[in-house]
């Protein structure tokens, strides 16, 4: 498998190189625990790099299993409403995925709210 890691898509989030976005993860069909994985493998390599923050987002109808799995906590205070990126100002191609988000955060995350009162 591998994991695609990247500086934030946001413009709003910092880009100053210490906070990071897995935009893609890709296994092998049939590869049990395979996201899972390449998730945490991401997030120790990013912490061992300096990181100090590291997110991704998933669709609102997927379940997040596997970020749960290898210990990615929900943010619970983000509402993505999806969306297009072009406005009549600035004009930009159709999106790929418009649909709602649902935002994860490695566990060590400096942006990681204190969500303790949450029970998975």
């Amino acid at each position: 498998g591998c994991a695609v890691v990247g500086r934030p898509t946001a413009r709003a989030l910092p880009q100053d190189g210490r906070m990071l976005q897995v935009l893609r993860v890709a296994v092998r069909e049939g590869v049990p625990n395979g996201c899972s994985m390449l998730y945490g493998s991401a997030a120790r390599a990013a912490k061992a790099m300096g990181a100090d923050s590291m997110f991704t987002y998933i669709h609102e109808d997927e379940s997040g299993i596997s970020l749960k799995a290898s210990g990615w906590v929900e943010d619970l205070e983000f509402k993505s409403q999806g969306g297009e990126w072009s406005r009549p100002s600035r004009p930009r191609a159709k999106t790929v995925e418009p649909e709602a988000k649902k935002r994860y955060w490695a566990p060590w995350s400096k942006y990681l709210k204190d969500q303790s009162e949450v029970i998975w």
